[in-house]
């Protein structure tokens, strides 16, 4: 019997579970025999989908491996390289495929054509490091370099190493962390596993095998190889770029077409096979290889017309006719859609009527349900998903089961189950065991696309505006005393120096050295940008005039803003009753692992929601890093309390697709959710009203329509503002009337300057979530103007590897032209488009067809902008990207990345001179801030480019700009907690209160270059140790450096104890302290918190010694030779004189 809510299938013929299971069925049959099976696919998704499934069905079998061999997802010939995370992956499983004789290797057809490195090549380039090895540091780098490894400072990819002093961090190839390695002398000590997050350590472990990084090795005999091949095939090589870099033993953009070059001779996956292996076949993957050789040969064509010196494809890839030979020499199966196999075909698949989703889909399920004697099997993406369906079974009296695992889905014996795994694609029946297997999507268009819990990487987040990370030489500082400057560089820049110092370049071309052990006088300054900083000069009292000004104002505004929070203070909010047993339920059906940085968030907003104020906290958080699951946390614990939670959107599609993600994860819950936007029928929305007056929704969902005066709540609890951003200013007056007693949770991916301002001065408690998902990667950016060639490979790149393309062109009026013009470009790319016009039913089919992967491309303008989540979509080109704000392109891109691909955006321009000067800083903006979490950052761009503007007005200028935002920030805050105490403080006391405590003792005090090698990292340690402010946070910064580097040296002791003495001086009230082989000096600042009595009594014992000039400076004349006798008279002075 047909039914009709079945998908097309796309590929293969057999079904995903009807082949994983022939295929264990065949496995076990021949288990004595230790059976390898090679499965051919015809595309990535089947292969990622088969590996998937595959794995779970042999969940109850031991001693299985399951392999990948990976696609580089790149097009022949092309000028990218394969990310790390491919090579590595490719690498181990080669490495492995010589010891395993039992297993599956699932293939696609255009990689199984690949020629590959010989199989010897990694049995002879891997070596082992283990524990009481001795261990050369420079053989060791020397081996690694010509292995292809690269030195960073700090360890992040697979395939990078750093070298600090006895410390040595490897990122092999297949490994699934870093590792640390400590050396005693020359001798290995510990292997330590460390986290790339926060290079902290894992765990301890023996020993570690080390691959290559590459699929070549660039040592000497190598390079002349790779030298010789080049010159016989290219006679006019000396021209080449290419030959240059390798001859220079430099690497280059796609070396990986030219691998041949290093070889005598390439070998392929059948090489590397066992000797009784069996090949399966899938439908397609024939006329696949066949598509992809003659792509091979077309591109080859296009290059040498423009004369670029690539191989021939005969070099490169095996021809379909000798795969099919080779295949055919070996025992073979065949999965084929026509029934006319080429030699053998397992099983015969019934599949049901292919037909469209519609509406009765849960009635026609019943219907055959009914009719059908034999077991269903319903596979669903989530638990969420398995419980909506469960749910509306019910409705019908129709009992299921839900199954946690294989086992339990074999042994249950119900006959209707549902267990959450790998989609089975579309719907069918196995006719041999009488039993369907049916995929949630047939059943209910929510679709949530959820993987299964994984560890997740925690990132650092920290003080992303002040970080010294990304210093770079002229970019603007300001010294606390000084004014503004630039950067100038960091060094032992004075003769005989036992510091290193900073150079400060101010106006004039004048300039100071500061010794880092008073990097806390120094912060980053962004308020308009580096090559428009008001530089100072020096010598004169413009810098002091200008921060006295701007401290007045801060004053004023601190005033203004703790009036406007008491306000809000002094209205009594709710203390939300959570329901420990209910919200950890909810908790424990979260699909992943929170990070560390979200947890935190949850943490904040619980915190927030059981205290009697009204919650405003910002959530700040990248594109896809779990800022909706926070929402949903504190729209759970609000329901608990009988309350209702209004979440607000800016667009239309981000309305539906939360709507969908809550109903998914609300799931098991007794919470009533609804959607109101302009798609709600006046049915619809009538409906919904009733139910929000009445209290029985307990969350709405929607767009500024939820702001209607018609809109009224019985019991309105909490406000979530999703992308604050996006809201005009007519809106957020409308919702200052529901404020006053009200949970506030504002959520953005890049707050804008007002929202950073009220959030880092602490006016609005600030959340950051800075830590990316899994195996996130960076998005790599592109700014180019529009060129058919990159277009058309950035698009095939896409499709080549299984993906979806985002195209944006932001215009209603040419978007059918666009969809054209990429036509006639790419005559084989299936192609829609979506915009805001469109009605409800039109946008919602084209979003599901999207998701569905039934076509390729889709051209869309920013109604894609927020919401949009869609995994296989890994590539995005923006069409005048020069048109769109920071925030927009930031939220744009972030349409892409999120899954493990790498991910492309493209970003086309006009030529740049009819751009203007801001539009070109968003784009270098964006295109330099690419790292994951970058919102943030990109927020304080917006800052420098738009000005910060005033926290209490709207004006983009002012006092901020003068003495920069970090200073300006930092007073506001000083000033608010001083205010706090009830205290008023004159403008002279308020100044007092920010001098800092600058010291200068003559001994070797800095980070040797041997101990952390790069500057930039340097930096970053110099300023944790300048910022700390107790010992327990110095003494966290030792644990740190000791963990990452190895011992301290004897110069950072001295730099951390130059810390120490520094953080007493300051408590003590004390503003400089100088010393050096003749004495120094003191000078003391009015109300010091010391020992008068003690004074006074040294003075006079002491005359020769000590001597007060002028009430406030304590000079001592005394000769202090060595190191520890400048430390040791110190201390003795400071215990002396101390309360």
């Amino acid at each position: 019997m047909s039914f009709d809510f079945a998908l097309k299938p796309i590929n293969p013929a057999v079904p995903l579970y009807a082949t994983s299971l022939m295929l264990k069925h065949f496995m076990q049959k021949n288990k004595n025999e230790k059976k390898f099976c090679l499965l051919i696919c015809s595309d990535k998704k089947h292969a990622t989908d088969l590996e998937k499934t595959l794995k779970f069905v042999m969940t109850d079998v031991d001693d299985t491996n399951i392999m990948h061999f990976a696609d580089y997802e790149t097009l022949p010939y092309d000028g990218f390289s394969p990310f790390n995370q491919i090579i590595s992956q490719r690498l181990k499983t080669l490495y492995r495929l010589p010891t395993i004789k039992k297993g599956f290797l699932i293939i696609t057809a255009n990689v199984l054509m690949q020629k590959i490195v010989p199989s010897n090549f990694l049995k002879s380039n891997v070596f082992l490091l283990k524990n009481n090895d001795i261990l050369d540091i420079d053989d060791l780098k020397s081996q690694l370099e010509q292995m292809m490894w690269t030195r960073v400072s700090q360890v992040e990819k697979h395939g990078e190493y750093a070298i600090r002093g006895s410390i040595i961090d490897l990122y092999p190839m297949a490994a699934k962390n870093p590792f640390r390695i400590e050396l005693f002398d020359n001798e290995i000590e510990s292997i330590r596993i460390f986290a790339t997050s926060d290079q902290r350590t894992i765990e301890k472990i023996d020993k570690i095998e080390v691959l290559p990084a590459k699929e070549f090795l660039l040592d000497d005999n190598s390079i002349d190889f790779f030298r010789n091949n080049y010159r016989l095939k290219f006679p006019t090589y000396r021209s080449d770029t290419m030959y240059e870099k390798i001859s220079e033993g430099k690497t280059f953009a796609g070396v990986e077409y030219y691998i041949p070059l290093f070889f005598k001779e390439m070998a392929t996956i059948f090489n590397y096979l066992p000797e009784n292996y069996a090949t399966f076949v899938f439908d397609k993957s024939m006329q696949s290889m066949d598509d992809f050789f003659k792509i091979c040969h077309s591109r080859y064509a296009y290059l040498t017309e423009k004369n670029k010196p690539i191989l021939d494809v005969s070099q490169l890839y095996l021809d379909p006719a000798t795969i099919k030979k080779t295949i055919e020499s070996k025992e073979n199966y065949y999965f084929t859609e026509d029934k006319k196999p080429l030699k053998k075909t397992l099983q015969v698949i019934d599949k049901f009527n292919y037909s469209k989703i519609d509406k009765n889909a849960i009635k026609s399920f019943v219907a055959y349900s009914q009719t059908h004697t034999g077991s269903i099997i319903i596979t669903c993406h989530s638990a969420g998903k398995a419980l909506i369906i469960q749910d509306a079974l019910s409705d019908f009296a129709i009992d299921s089961t839900l199954c946690e695992t294989y086992q339990q889905l074999k042994e249950n014996n119900s006959r209707i189950k549902l267990i959450v795994a790998p989609s089975s694609n579309y719907n069918y029946l196995l006719k041999q065991i009488d039993t369907s297997i049916i995929c949630d999507d047939t059943l209910t268009k929510y679709k949530a696309i959820i993987d299964s819990k994984t560890q997740q990487k925690n990132t650092y987040s920290g003080n992303i505006i002040n970080n010294l990370e990304d210093l770079n030489l002229g970019d603007a500082l300001v010294h606390m005393d000084y004014g503004i400057s630039r950067f100038g560089g960091l060094g032992l820049f004075l003769k005989n120096s036992q510091t290193e110092f900073i150079k400060l370049n101010f106006a004039n071309e004048s300039y100071l050295y500061i010794p880092v052990a008073n990097l806390n006088l120094i912060s980053r300054y962004t308020g308009t940008s580096s090559e428009n900083a008001p530089l100072h000069s020096l010598g004169n009292n413009r810098w002091e005039k200008e921060k006295k000004k701007a401290t007045k104002k801060i004053r004023d505004t601190a005033v203004a803003l703790l009036e406007l929070n008491a306000k809000r203070q002094m209205v009594e909010g709710f203390s939300h009753k959570i329901d420990k047993k209910s919200y950890q339920k909810f908790v424990r059906e979260f699909e992943f692992i929170e990070t560390t940085d979200q947890a935190k968030a949850i943490y904040d907003i619980e915190n927030d929601m059981a205290k009697k104020q009204p919650m405003d906290r910002v959530i700040c958080g990248d594109v896809g890093f779990g800022k909706t699951e926070v929402a949903m946390r504190a729209a759970f614990i609000c329901a608990g309390s009988d309350r209702q939670t209004i979440i607000l959107v800016p667009t239309t599609l981000l309305a539906m697709q939360h709507h969908e993600s809550f109903i998914d994860r609300f799931a098991n819950h007794p919470i009533n959710i609804a959607a109101l936007s302009r798609f709600s029928t006046t049915k619809q929305t009538k409906e919904i009203r009733a139910k929000m007056l009445s209290g029985e929704m307990d969350i709405v969902i929607g767009t500024h329509k939820l702001l209607s005066r018609d809109n009224k709540f019985k019991n309105l609890g909490l406000i979530v503002i999703d992308e604050e951003h996006r809201f005009g200013v007519r809106h957020k007056e409308k919702l200052k009337t529901y404020r006053l007693n009200i949970d506030i949770l504002t959520m953005t991916a890049t707050p804008i300057p007002r929202t950073l301002n009220f959030g880092l001065s602490g006016l609005k408690e600030l959340s950051i979530i800075a830590s990316p998902p899994p195996e996130r990667l960076e998005i790599k950016t592109f700014i180019t103007q529009w060129d058919d060639n990159i277009i058309v490979d950035a698009i095939n790149r896409e499709i080549s590897r299984g993906g979806l393309v985002y195209f944006l062109h932001n215009n209603v009026q040419t978007i059918n032209k666009m969809c054209r013009n990429l036509s006639s470009l790419l005559p084989n790319a299936k192609i829609d488009f979506a915009h805001g016009q469109m009605n409800e039913t039109q946008l919602e089919r084209v979003m599901m067809e999207f998701s569905e992967q039934k076509f390729d491309i889709l051209v869309a303008t920013t109604i894609i902008e927020s919401g949009i989540d869609i995994a296989a979509a890994n590539t995005i080109i923006i069409n005048r990207a020069d048109k769109l704000g920071l925030a927009q392109l930031h939220q744009l891109r972030g349409r892409v990345g999120r899954s493990s691909h790498q991910a492309y955006a493209y970003l086309l321009i006009p030529d740049k001179n009819l751009i203007t000067k801001n539009g070109i800083k968003r784009l270098e903006a964006i295109e330099k801030t690419h790292n994951l979490g970058a919102g943030f950052t990109l927020a304080s761009h917006d800052m420098e480019i738009r000005g910060a503007g005033e926290i209490l007005g709207e004006e983009q200028s002012g006092q901020m700009q003068q003495i920069g935002y970090n200073l300006y920030l930092e007073i506001l805050q000083k000033t608010i907690a001083i205010l706090k105490t009830g205290k008023v403080t004159n403008l002279d006391n308020l100044l007092m209160d920010e001098k800092k405590t600058s010291i200068e003792i003559d001994i070797p005090a800095l980070i040797p270059e041997t101990y952390i090698f790069d500057i930039n990292t340097r930096l970053v340690f110099y300023k944790k140790i300048a910022a700390s402010v107790d010992k327990k946070s110095l003494y966290g910064i030792q644990l740190e450096l000791i963990d990452r580097f190895g011992l301290l040296p004897k110069q950072l002791k001295n730099l951390i104890f130059q810390t120490q003495i520094r953080l007493q001086l300051q408590h003590m009230n004390i503003k400089t302290m100088q010393l050096n082989e003749d004495g120094g000096y003191m000078e003391i600042l009015n109300n010091p918190k010391i020992n008068m009595t003690n004074l006074i009594k040294l003075i006079a014992d002491k005359p020769e010694i000590y001597k007060l000039k002028n009430n406030n400076r304590l000079e001592f004349n005394k000769t202090l030779a060595t190191d520890d006798e400048k430390i040791n008279f110190i201390v003795s002075l400071i215990e002396k004189i101390k309360l």
